[in-house]
């Protein structure tokens, strides 16, 4: 039976008298066959047509499915559950392009032959090297040990035996590799592969666009919180101009009230106005503490800039607060960066800022559950305001951190405004971590916090690193 010019089959007639075979019978025996031929080749024109318009509606509903979703793992979750219905395999993995190497990223179904994700494999004559390489799918009919290709073995090892290997292309540049394998040689021909290819691409696609999601969500959050810090900057000075004025209309007249009552206290009155002298000298005493405090968070004290190392201020503070520490039962680990580089800034306001944030965390651990840790670190790294600039300056990076009762997301949010305190009334001014904010915003340096209920509280201070010219006498 012949379709054109191409066999397809043998129609066989058994006749047991050999007289009947004629020409005419011949002729038409021919005509069946050809019919038949014909009938065959329709038949299985129908069922392939109707195969490749399930394939493309699977297709479509795949690609349906992965663009409803901008998270990797909703997108490989999508992979796996419509895979199955396109192509059969016992083994899918991704691995993405990290550099010169490769990342896994996804692998299914995971058992103890497969290698953990994030698993890096470098380009090295591996059959992933050379798609990537090539920008061209690989198919693989029968894999056998000594193939030329790096990374044969572990596939093996696993039971594969053929295997589709196609590049997650996005124009003209590959992304990663998607691999399709299974046990049984000779599992996939080159339909498959086409099949395999247009997921890649829909994939590559996809992945791409959770990746610029990704990226322009963390930039949308650093855009928040630098917009929340000049928020926070605007707010404090206009507090500090108005608070400068206030301080000089207060400091005399409390001067005068602490002068008084020690002259009438030296001329010897009665037992119980002596009292009520103490109680006011003791009154007015606080509240000199608290002009105080506002000269210092109105920025009085102009700045003594010189070049400083961090790291000594904060051993120097270590050891100073040593006592403390001891008393609010807190241990405590210090884990400084060797290669810090020298910052401009007021040693004297820097100490401040970090006796005031060690003192606090001790009192709050202690208050929580009678102690804690309390970890003190530096490093050099880029600023989370602007790590998305080609150009960023690196920055100096103190952490403390510790394990006390935390800060609700709605008190984290002022717990650098000026006269804000969770403290018991006459324990706090509720000035200390404004003063903070302050002085770190003056040194053109970040100071925030992260929390949350009975996870602890870490503060995070940036600050600039000194430049050259500001170690020369005209700087």
């Amino acid at each position: 039976m012949k379709s054109g010019e191409r066999v397809i089959g043998v129609l066989v007639i058994n006749i047991e008298e050999p007289g009947l075979v004629t020409s005419i019978t011949e002729h038409l025996l021919r005509k069946l066959a050809d019919q038949a031929a014909a009938a065959i080749v329709n038949a299985r024109e129908r069922t392939k047509m109707k195969h490749r318009i399930t394939q493309l509606v699977m297709l479509q509903e795949f690609n349906r499915a992965i663009s409803a979703s901008l998270y990797p793992d909703r997108i490989y979750h999508a992979l796996a559950r419509h895979a199955t219905l396109l192509l059969s395999f016992d083994r899918m993995g991704i691995a993405l392009v990290n550099g010169p190497e490769l990342r896994l990223a996804y692998l299914t179904p995971e058992d103890e032959t497969t290698p953990p994700l994030g698993t890096i494999w470098p380009f090295n004559a591996s059959a992933l090297d050379w798609v990537v390489t090539k920008n061209q799918p690989l198919l693989r009919h029968n894999i056998t040990a000594g193939a030329g290709f790096f990374g044969d073995e572990l596939m093996l090892q696993a039971g594969i035996r053929a295997a589709m290997i196609i590049p997650l292309r996005l124009k003209r540049r590959v992304l990663g590799i998607l691999s399709i394998g299974s046990q049984q040689v000779g599992a996939y021909h080159p339909d498959d592969l086409v099949v395999a290819q247009a997921i890649a691409n829909q994939l590559a696609v996809a992945l791409e666009n959770a990746h610029l999601h990704e990226e322009l969500q963390a930039q949308f959050e650093a855009l928040q919180q630098a917009q929340a810090r000049l928020v926070q900057n605007e707010k404090l000075v206009a507090i500090g101009q108005f608070v400068a004025g206030v301080v000089h209309e207060l400091n005399n007249p409390l001067t005068s009230i602490l002068g008084l009552a020690d002259l009438l206290q030296d001329n010897g009155s009665g037992s119980e106005i002596s009292r009520d002298l103490e109680k006011m000298a003791a009154q007015a005493q606080r509240a000199r503490r608290i002009v105080r405090g506002l000269m210092d968070f109105a920025h009085q004290s102009p700045l003594n800039g010189k070049p400083v190392q961090v790291n000594e201020i904060l051993s120097a503070i270590l050891d100073l607060l040593t006592q403390d520490l001891h008393a609010y039962h807190v241990r405590w680990n210090i884990d400084l960066a060797s290669d810090l580089p020298l910052t401009m800034a007021d040693p004297h306001q820097l100490q401040q800022v970090f006796i005031n944030l060690i003192t606090n965390a001790g009192q709050a651990m202690k208050a929580a559950h009678d102690g804690g840790h309390l970890t003190i670190s530096s490093k050099l790294g880029s600023s989370i305001f602007c790590h998305h600039s080609a150009q960023t300056a690196p920055i100096i990076r103190i952490i403390i951190k510790d394990d006390g009762p935390g800060i609700s997301l709605d008190v984290l949010s002022h717990i650098f405004d000026p006269f804000f305190t969770t403290k018991p009334a006459g324990e706090g001014t509720g000035l200390g971590l404004a003063i903070c904010h302050g002085i770190i915003s003056a040194h053109s340096g970040h100071i925030w916090a992260e929390s949350e209920p009975g996870q602890g509280t870490t503060f995070f201070i940036e600050l600039p690193v000194a430049s050259i010219e500001e170690f020369s006498p005209e700087g």
